[in-house]
């Protein structure tokens, strides 16, 4: 009776591992995906101000 028991008891405690090493691979596939979607951050674009010539554009 109790290697039964015993026996149960390891194939829930791997069914457990199986869904807790799954779901871990899951949530780091969707963080880097999510990863992957957000925008560059770009550098503000820096505006160089000139004098005003008299030349026509």
């Amino acid at each position: 009776m109790w290697e039964r028991l015993w026996d149960a008891s390891l194939l829930t405690a791997g069914a457990i591992a199986m869904f807790v090493v799954f779901t871990a691979i899951l949530f780091i596939y969707e963080y880097r995906e999510d990863k992957k979607k957000r925008p560059v951050r770009r550098p503000q674009l820096r505006v160089i101000r000139c004098e005003k010539t008299k030349k026509a554009a």
